[in-house]
């Protein structure tokens, strides 16, 4: 029983970093991917490559997401170590998920406002 709690709460800490490191590189990493390109203006010699703009976009922030699995990957041992504490806590576990669900969501909003704010700054504003 007290594996089980301790297991809960790791499993709960581990759930609440991601969900916060994903919501922070939804305001830093991914609303730099295109108003980076804007503020060194450098976006018109991309346009000149003759990619489309979907092109562009999935250049950009596939490889941002890519970077930021892999830091969640990086708390992998945690969450097996939260479920080995605990006999399974397949309701808790779901958390987990969600983290996922989140993360995909904060990227695509950003990468939203990347397009649509000229600055950083403002991308990351409109995110938030």
């Amino acid at each position: 029983m007290d594996g089980e709690r301790a297991g809960a709460r790791v499993l709960g800490n581990v759930v609440f970093i991601n969900c916060l490191f994903i919501v922070l590189a939804g305001l830093s990493h991914f609303a730099s991917a295109i108003t980076e390109e804007k503020e060194e203006m450098t976006l018109g010699l991309l346009r000149m490559t003759n990619l489309n703009a979907l092109s562009i976009l999935l250049g950009k922030s596939t490889s941002r997401v890519v970077n930021a699995l892999l830091l969640l990957a990086a708390q992998f041992p945690f969450t097996l170590l939260a479920i080995s504490l605990a006999a399974w806590p397949c309701g808790r576990s779901c958390g987990v998920l969600h983290a996922r669900r989140v993360h995909h969501f904060m990227a695509n909003l950003a990468l939203l406002a990347s397009v649509i704010c000229r600055r950083t700054t403002g991308a990351a504003v409109f995110t938030a």
